[in-house]
Formats: C-alpha cells, sequence, structure tokens
C-alpha cells in the first residue's frame, strides 16, 4: 500500500507542493523523495521546520499502520548532517512501543548512506469519538477515520 503525504508551505505556489510518498508495510513506513528549494533553510539545505512536518506526518502514518491513531505529544529531532536540497532522501519510521495511552515511534531521515536526521514521538491516543466532535464543532467532516459517523 502507498499514501502520499502533500506539504505546503505559505505563500508559495502548487507546483511547488512537496509530496512524500510512502510504502506503507507492517510495522514500517518508507518513502523516498527529493526536496526542491521551496523548502529551502540554509543555503543547499532543508528547512528544518520542513524536517520537522515531514517527521510529524511520517511518524503519523507509522502509528497509523499499527493500528493505533494518536496526536503528537512531544516530537523530539536531532538534527545529524545537513539536509540537501536536489537529493534523494530516504525515509523510516517504525511504532516502538505502546504503554497505555502512550504511542513512542522513531524515524529517520538518510541522504545515501548519511544520516540527516532522527526523530523521536511521543504520541497520545485519543478518543475517535472526540476527533469527530471536534471536526461538527469546526466545520471539519463529521465522520469517523473510519468513514462511519462517529455516533
Amino acid at each position: 500500500m502507498t499514501a502520499a503525504v502533500p506539504i505546503r508551505r505559505p505563500r508559495v505556489e502548487a507546483e511547488d507542493d512537496c509530496v512524500l510518498p510512502f510504502a506503507v508495510e507492517p510495522l514500517d513506513v518508507r518513502g523516498r523523495a527529493t526536496i526542491t528549494s521551496a523548502y529551502e533553510g540554509p543555503p543547499g539545505c532543508v528547512h528544518g521546520g520542513v524536517i520537522a512536518a515531514l517527521f510529524d506526518e511520517l511518524l503519523g502514518v507509522a502509528n497509523i499502520t499499527s493500528g493505533v491513531g494518536a496526536m503528537t505529544g512531544t516530537l523530539t529531532i536531532k538534527y545529524r548532517s545537513p539536509t540537501p536540497l536536489y537529493t534523494p532522501l530516504d525515509f523510516a519510521a517504525r511504532t516502538t512501543e505502546i504503554d497505555g495511552r502512550k504511542v513512542y515511534t522513531r524515524g529517520t531521515i538518510h541522504a545515501g548512506e548519511r544520516l540527516c536526521a532522527e526523530a523521536e514521538g511521543i504520541f497520545i491516543q485519543v478518543d475517535q469519538s472526540r476527533f469527530v466532535e471536534h471536526a461538527r464543532e469546526h466545520g471539519g467532516p463529521a465522520t469517523a477515520p473510519d468513514g462511519g459517523g462517529g455516533s
């Protein structure tokens, strides 16, 4: 199964959207993408905030493939080396532990053999009916993630 997660930067035209295709396997999520200058931070490098957003999505997809939908509690990123633009980047994530409502997930970004960044997240499982209620209150789609009405 594959999924694509669009990341949009404010004030950037639609053709500059970054779409990270994920290959989803049991317990593992992997992706490969080449990020362009629309997401540049330091010269020639991906902006750290974009890396954070990609990790948040990547780790969230890993949780969903593990059967747990959860919201980000904490996200710790260690930037190990500059993440280059216009270079194929390999993304990987895995849910490592579930302890009550807490879900622990880890991920990495590599440029070839070089580790660019790694992340650890603690996610909190939330009753899905609360998402539906929140959507109804704020104008979003009022359906549960499984397509049901949440009632």
